[in-house]
C-alpha cells in the first residue's frame, strides 16, 4: 500500500519506473480523477515510499482567459525520472499538459506547442498523447497523422496512448464511415 499524505483518503498509481518512483494522483475524498492532486512516492530506502504532491500552477491561461488550477494527474514517467501529466481548470475536467517535479516549478507544455492532453513518455523525453507527440528537449511538436485507408475502411484522426524509445506510438484511429465513434 502506497502512503497517502495526511489529509488524503485515496489514491490511484498510474506510472513506474526502474528506480520504483510511482507517479498518480491522491484526493482529500472522492475519486481521484475527478478532483485528485498529482502525487509522486519516491521509496524511502527501508522499504516504503515518501509521497509528494509537485509544485502546481495558481493560474494558467485557457480559452476562456486566466483560471485558477485545482489539483490534476501525473500519468507517466520515465527512467530519468522526468513526470508528465495534466493539470486541472478550477471547475473544469481537464487542462494543460504538464511536467512535474518534486522540487521544481511545473512546466505547462501547452505553452511549448503541446495542444493536447499527455498520455505517455519514452526514455528519449518524447511524449504522445492526442494526436502529437512532443520532443521535450527540442520543444517540438509533431502531429501523429492518419493512417492510411485499410480496404474500404478510412480514418478521421488518431490519439496516441504509449511511446516506445524508437519513437513508435500506440494509438486508436477514428473510423470515418461510422454512425457513432469506433476506435
Amino acid at each position: 500500500m502506497l502512503p497517502l499524505p495526511a489529509g488524503y483518503t485515496s489514491s490511484t498509481a498510474m506510472d513506474a519506473n526502474s528506480s520504483g518512483v510511482i507517479v498518480g494522483a491522491v484526493h482529500t475524498s472522492g475519486f481521484v480523477f475527478d478532483g485528485g492532486e498529482p502525487a509522486i512516492w519516491v521509496p524511502d530506502g527501508s522499504g516504503g515510499y515518501t509521497v509528494h504532491i509537485p509544485q502546481q500552477f495558481a493560474t494558467q491561461p485557457s480559452s476562456l482567459g486566466e483560471l485558477g488550477i485545482n489539483g490534476g494527474m501525473a500519468t507517466a514517467i520515465n527512467e530519468a525520472g522526468v513526470v508528465v501529466g495534466w493539470s486541472r481548470y478550477q471547475g473544469f475536467q481537464g487542462g494543460p499538459s504538464t511536467v512535474f517535479s518534486i522540487d521544481q516549478a511545473p512546466i505547462n507544455l501547452g505553452e511549448l506547442g503541446f495542444e493536447a492532453t499527455v498520455e505517455d513518455i519514452n526514455n528519449n523525453n518524447v511524449a504522445v498523447g492526442g494526436n502529437y507527440i512532443f520532443d521535450l528537449n527540442t520543444n517540438t511538436a509533431t502531429h501523429i497523422g492518419v493512417p492510411d485507408d485499410v480496404g474500404t475502411v478510412g480514418f478521421t484522426h488518431v490519439l496516441g496512448y504509449a511511446i516506445n524509445d524508437s519513437e513508435q506510438v500506440v494509438g486508436a484511429a477514428n473510423r470515418a464511415k461510422s454512425g457513432n465513434a469506433q476506435w
